[in-house]
């Protein structure tokens, strides 16, 4: 099945849940669940995806609201719009792109173990946190 690849075009709605063995390009509307965890995932400039995407990679170039994940690489194209969280060990977000949501790189990666001497990420802190009243 290498190589195949298959197209849900502009006037597809598809309701519920979408699994396959290919990669996907929708350029229609869906709503539920896009699972193609070992394939390529491209949401097209005309589609409209109210849904949570798995697959190994996504690339954005229309509208999605709904959590985005990918084993590989998630790419939001200039004029893409994404309103949910993004899981991945690489994302890129291009000049033009909105996106609304949290970006989580560390997932599924490689942990360090209780005895490495690698430091603990940082706790987030929300913005101005910390300052003392009266501090400009």
């Amino acid at each position: 099945m290498e190589g195949r690849s298959a197209t849900i075009g502009p006037s597809i709605h598809v309701k519920g849940e979408l699994m396959g063995n290919e990669d996907l390009v929708i350029e229609g509307r869906v709503e539920g669940i896009v699972r193609l965890r070992d394939h390529h995932l491209t949401i097209g400039k005309s589609a409209t995806i109210l849904a949570t995407l798995e697959a190994k990679s996504i690339r954005v170039e229309g509208n999605v609201q709904g959590d985005v994940q990918a084993s590989e690489r998630v790419e939001l194209a200039t004029g893409s719009s994404v309103v949910g969280d993004v899981t991945a060990p690489r994302v890129s977000i291009a000049d033009g792109a909105r996106f609304k949501g949290s970006v989580d790189m560390d997932k599924g990666g490689p942990r360090p173990s209780s005895g490495s001497s690698t430091p603990a990420p940082a706790a987030a802190v929300p913005v101005g946190a910390g300052k003392p009243s009266g501090t400009p």
